[in-house]
């Protein structure tokens, strides 16, 4: 009895991490929802790194710090809301996708990109445009929003990775590309960006 419930266990992981498995799917909106909010959060993010930019790049008085984290926030929010959509791309999406869904990936993936480069380079700018005691000031919602990001980025680049298994063409081509491209991206956010901040006191 203990290991049929084992080997049932291995094959209903290896249907989420591995070869597309036919799965019941939980709600047949969740791959369009999932997009959706990915282009919406992407437009967010967008109007807040704006924000920040222009904040950092002026001179940085008493009233841009708040402003700053206050950016940061909605940005650590918006992707965390976002992130609830993509979770359940993993189990509860019945693979293989349709064509349709297929070349809708690359736009998908290429949002989450967008988001995570979005993060990378407006930490990047934080780092190198403020004090040191304004940087201290800003740690704890920049580190809040670099946690975001691997919780976001992981479920749609699994997901998209298992999707492309046994297709070909541009779009896989594409998808593929963009999946190596926003785990490095996700990388250095979580490696020497997440760092530095730490190291901010």
């Amino acid at each position: 009895m203990q290991f049929t419930t084992l080997a049932l266990a291995v094959l209903s992981i290896g249907s989420v991490f591995g070869a597309p498995t036919v799965v019941a799917r939980s709600d047949p909106k969740i791959l369009t929802s999932a997009i959706s909010a990915a282009s919406g959060s992407k437009t967010a993010v967008d109007t807040q790194v704006a924000i920040i930019k222009n904040l950092v790049q002026t001179t940085v008085n008493s009233a841009a710090i708040p402003a700053i984290r206050a950016s940061l926030r909605n940005i650590a929010a918006e992707i965390a809301s976002v992130t609830t959509f993509v979770v359940p791309l993993v189990i509860d999406v019945a693979l293989p996708l349709a064509q349709q869904e297929l070349d809708n990936l690359p736009g998908f993936v290429g949002n989450a990109k967008g988001i995570a480069a979005d993060v990378e380079s407006t930490a990047n700018l934080i780092l190198a445009g403020l004090s040191q005691q304004s940087l201290l000031l800003v740690k704890t919602e920049a580190l809040l929003v670099l946690a975001t990001v691997s919780p976001f980025v992981q479920p749609i680049t699994v997901f998209a990775n298992s999707a492309i298994v046994g297709t070909s063409g541009p779009s896989t081509e594409i998808v593929g590309t963009t999946i190596a491209t926003t785990q490095d991206i996700a990388g250095r956010i979580q490696g020497p960006i997440t760092a530095a901040f730490v190291k901010v006191v």
